[in-house]
């Protein structure tokens, strides 16, 4: 082997070897736990932010609240019919106001209806938006029958 080829390999040998060196050394130097390094091993709990519950509605605040259900369990005759009574919700407080009350039915600007049969156990029916003969808006809701749903107000 001449000189020049001795050199040649001598210099590959090393720089291979130098290589080999450097590698080895940076992964020496690695962290076993990445995260920790790029925080300086500062871990703080994370917060989670709670959301505030949505307050249940309470009889008749408003039409889909409790009480305001739009349903109506079907019956004939019957009931207490006011004439000076003029919104649903004023219709629908009478009858909470009224122990004898079952559920209440109401057409805007013609009559509200309470009604003190206990006609729980008759058909359910759906007055909600029915344009009635004499042009009012029928709205109703049922206060004391407990039908499994939760919809009443006073089970």
């Amino acid at each position: 082997m001449n000189r020049q080829t001795f050199n040649s390999f001598l210099f590959v040998l090393l720089s291979i070897l130098l290589a080999l060196t450097i590698t080895v050394s940076a992964r020496i130097n690695i962290p076993i736990n990445k995260h920790a390094n790029k925080h300086d091993n500062k871990h703080t709990p994370t917060k989670t932010k709670c959301s505030t519950p949505t307050p249940k509605p309470t009889c008749c605040q408003s039409r889909g609240s409790p009480g305001w259900n739009d349903k109506f369990h079907l019956a004939s005759g019957g009931g207490i019919d006011y004439t000076n009574i003029t919104t649903a919700q004023d219709c629908c407080n009478a009858c909470i106001a009224d122990p004898n009350c079952f559920q209440w039915y109401f057409v805007s600007g013609v009559r509200c209806l309470i009604d003190n049969r206990d006609a729980c156990s008759h058909v359910t029916i759906t007055p909600s938006g029915d344009i009635t003969p004499s042009g009012g808006v029928a709205e109703g809701g049922i206060i004391r029958c407990s039908d499994g749903s939760g919809s009443e107000c006073i089970p």
